[in-house]
Order: C-alpha cells, then structure tokens, then sequence
C-alpha cells in the first residue's frame, strides 16, 4: 500500500507573512496539528509549524498570535515523503525523526498532502488478510518510538553514534596472502640410447686381434 492510499490530502496552508493566529484558525477548522507554510504562487514547500510551536512562540515572547509573523518561528528544516512511496517508508521516517507527521511533496516540492500516525493506524485498522497483522504491529512500533522524551532518543542516537565510531578505529584484519602453489619438477631428460649411452670399443691396437704373419 502506498502513501497516496491514505495521507490526508488536499492540505490547509499558509503563507510565510501571515500571523501565527491563522495557522491557529486552520488548526481549530480542520482538526489538525501541523499546517505547511507555502510560497503562495507555486505551492512549494518553505517550512512548518505546530501547534507546539504557536503555544512556545506566544509564552516566550509574551506575544498575541496575530502579532507574530508565521516566518519568524517556523521550521525550515522539515521531513517528507512521496505519495508513490510505501507505509514502509512513512514508518522509518516517523520513526528516525521522532515526528507523527509527514508533508507530502511532489517531485517540484508543492505540497499534496499530509500523512499522520492517525492516517496509519485508520489504514491499519481497516485492513484485512495477511497484510492486517503487519501493519497493526508497525503502527505499534512507530508510537512506541515517538513517544520517547527527547533525552531518551538523544541517548539512543549518542550511543549509535559511539558504536559505530568504535567500529570504525577497530584495525581491519589483515589476511596473509595464499601461497602459491610449487612449481612443477622439471621433467627427467630423456634415457640416451644404449648405443650412444655405451659406444662400441675403437680398434686403436690394429695389430691386436690379427693372426701373426709369421708361419
């Protein structure tokens, strides 16, 4: 199943110079938590901001909402995913950054919709067969992992981090090099035959062997 099948879609937004108040006002009218900031001509992502985020801007800056600009507190730096990609992928995300939302971009970066933890856990719940109990238990798996306080997941990262550091100084073990193999024994020179091995004895002596002359 694919993000496409359940994300929410189309997604309420804002532009980058409108007061935090009117991202509360979409909050209030559409039930949500997360309204995506906009380039007002292309749709293109720019950041996001949370209900979190208005409840901290006005404490800290002992401000009304409609006297903050949306610019000034959003987040930039924001995770999405595409329609095309499976639950799978939305999981390991949500996971990974400790969020219970995902934008949806498309392939230029506008926005299409927004994928929650409740889009999963409805998917999950409506779903039938062999696929039912596998996504039930990674609706599971992805709440108990965002559910973590921040100081467990920073501990959990710094712990990675210094495993694999530790890894890496490990020296690489070095394998000795195969021998190679001896080489073949010459092969023996050929037996010489008996004739050339043992020559015949030369008849140096001409006189000996011969009968005398003498009667």
């Amino acid at each position: 199943m694919n993000i496409s099948e359940v994300m929410s879609q189309p997604a309420a937004c804002c532009g980058p110079f409108e007061p935090l108040s009117e991202a509360a006002r979409i909050m209030w009218d559409k039930d949500c938590g997360v309204v995506p900031i906009v380039e007002p001509m292309t749709n293109a992502l720019l950041g996001v901001v949370t209900d979190r985020d208005l409840c901290m801007a006005s404490y800290t800056q002992g401000r009304k909402l409609s006297e903050i600009p949306i610019e000034t507190i959003m987040v930039t730096q924001v995770v999405t995913c595409r329609a095309s990609e499976g639950l799978e992928r939305a999981h390991e995300r949500l996971r990974q950054h400790g969020l219970r939302r995902l934008i949806v971009v498309d392939d230029h970066g506008a926005v299409e919709g927004i994928v929650s933890l409740n889009d999963l856990a409805r998917a999950a719940a409506r779903a039938t067969g062999n696929d039912a109990g596998a996504m039930q238990k990674a609706v599971a798996n992805t709440l108990a992992e965002v559910s973590r306080s921040h100081a467990e997941r920073d501990a959990a990262k710094a712990k990675a981090k210094a495993h694999a550091e530790k890894a890496a100084e490990k020296p690489m073990e070095l394998k000795p090099a195969p021998k190679a193999a001896a080489p073949a024994p010459a092969p023996a020179p050929a037996s010489a035959p008996a004739s050339a091995a043992a020559p015949q004895a030369s008849k140096s002596n001409g006189s000996k062997g011969k009968k005398s002359g003498k009667g």
